[in-house]
């Protein structure tokens, strides 16, 4: 029995483009993966998030303690940065 170069031709396209498709399930696994790291991401930054105002709070609370308690006057560097100003060096 002689088989048709045509008919093992295509047999062999459909079962390689067959085996290349997903299942439903298969699917669903990798979307259900997927969205459980995103979710975990989510909740570390939001947790960095909340760790960086804390100690943003903690700064500004202590800066103000600072200018009350010494009557300092404490300027962004950025400010300095721009004019001539050189930082003195007290080693």
């Amino acid at each position: 029995m002689k088989v048709p170069m045509r008919t093992l031709t295509l047999c062999t396209v459909g079962l390689f483009s067959l085996s290349a498709c997903a299942t439903k399930g298969a699917l669903k696994r990798g979307l259900e993966q997927q969205t459980a790291a995103l979710e975990s991401e989510k909740a570390a930054r939001t947790a960095a998030d909340e760790a960086q105002r804390a100690e943003l709070a903690s700064l500004r609370t202590d800066l103000q303690g600072l200018r009350t308690e010494f009557d300092a006057k404490i300027t962004r560097f950025s400010d300095l940065a721009d004019s001539n100003y050189v930082v003195p060096d007290y080693e």
